[in-house]
């Protein structure tokens, strides 16, 4: 009856006015450890605060990084998972690469490679647009993602581009995906 009772807390939590409890009730059914939870996660992605989506991914990633049973549509959740990188937010950007590593890890199967190139590119895309291109972790979650077809598209992309800006850009984020490892 108390573990029902916390449910049906968390779950109006989770669209209570006040944010630090959203951000709660999302951390809380992370910590649970129940991937059926993993819709209503992802229906919370919505919401108007970049913390609370920021907190859904990363409770995402918590419950798909736990042994999986396999009940979740994994390559419909890296889809809505993607659709994360059209905010054009860095927080959210690298939440998003957070939790779609455990997909590309061993679920998505012959999938994983096309999502991991719809993600570099969206990231190059994002950092060219002007907004949030934060270079250093943009490049830390290629780096995760994938360092050589990073590399291979971010050279590509320079040898296409005319602006300074953005070539200026391509360059920093060579550097970065580049710089060695600090202890």
């Amino acid at each position: 009856e108390q573990a029902d009772a916390l449910y049906a807390i968390l779950l109006s939590s989770l669209e209570d006015k006040d944010r630090s409890l959203r951000i709660a009730a999302a951390r809380t059914l992370g910590g649970l450890g129940d991937e059926s939870d993993i819709p209503l996660l992802i229906a919370s992605l919505d919401d108007p605060e970049v913390a609370m989506r920021v907190q859904c991914l990363n409770s995402v990633q918590t419950l798909l990084e736990q042994n999986s049973k396999g009940e979740i549509d994994f390559i419909e959740l890296a889809e809505q998972i993607l659709v994360q990188f059209d905010n054009n937010e860095i927080g959210i950007h690298r939440a998003a690469i957070d939790a779609l590593l455990p997909l590309l890890n061993d679920k998505l199967n012959g999938n994983a490679q096309t999502v991991r190139e719809t993600v570099i590119e969206r990231l190059i895309t994002a950092g060219m647009s002007g907004s949030d291109g934060h270079v250093r972790e943009m490049s830390q979650g290629m780096y995760a993602l994938d360092k050589a077809l990073s590399s291979t598209r971010l050279l590509a992309k320079l040898e296409q581009t005319d602006t300074s800006i953005e070539r200026r850009y391509l360059i920093e984020m060579l550097a970065e995906l580049h710089r060695p490892a600090v202890a």
